[in-house]
């Protein structure tokens, strides 16, 4: 089944103190965080990406084919920012993450393989604290349209009509739904030592 992804990264990014789309890891060269969730959207098997965001001026290869929409206004929160994003998906399955994932190619691998549950609108991560993520979730398109909350302003409000099934952090895969908000986040994922391949992955 054809796999649209969504890429929340238009944020004001407060607490990191600049633009976390741009940010790399090395500091130096590689990939930006927007480069690697769209490089790991792609190798979920999606073929249409949306980020909701700046279009970065030179865009890369990455980049290349990647829609970018804005909200309206700019940066007026997740909620219309989805719903911007959604009105350009075509594919019958939206795969919706946040661009400062710490280890985005395994957490897409986790959402998709956790789909196809009969009766579902869609799947969501759910954090070691036992926290739903619903940044970081896989819809049916058509359920998350139909589900529109008018008013909402926190994502969990906007999907609270869908029938979600939660995917805990794998125990061989701990820290697979963190986010980096802060430069202190970003410092610990560049000095991650865990034993699986998650630091090689752009």
């Amino acid at each position: 089944m054809a796999l649209a992804t969504v890429i929340l990264a238009g944020g004001a990014s407060r607490r990191m103190g600049r633009d976390k789309a741009s940010l790399v890891l090395d500091g130096t060269q590689g990939a930006t965080l927007l480069e690697r969730a769209v490089v790991a959207a792609r190798s979920a098997g999606a073929d249409q990406i949306v980020v909701v965001g700046d279009r970065p001026e030179p865009a890369s290869d990455a980049l290349r084919g990647v829609l970018f929409v804005r909200e309206n206004p700019p940066r007026s929160g997740p909620v219309p920012a989805l719903d911007t994003a959604l009105a350009e998906v075509s594919a019958p399955l939206v795969l919706v993450l946040p661009c400062d994932l710490a280890h985005p190619r395994e957490a897409c691998r986790e959402l998709v393989n956790a789909m196809g549950l009969r009766g579902a609108d869609g799947v969501v991560a759910v954090d070691a604290g036992g926290h739903r993520q619903h940044l970081t979730a896989l819809f049916y398109t058509e359920a998350l349209r139909r589900t529109a909350a008018p008013g909402a302003t926190r994502v969990r409000e906007r999907v609270a009509g869908l029938v979600l099934v939660d995917v805990p952090e794998p125990h061989s895969l701990p820290g697979i739904w963190d986010d980096m908000d802060t430069p202190e986040d970003v410092e610990r994922i560049r000095t991650d030592s865990g034993d699986t391949d998650r630091r090689n992955h752009p």
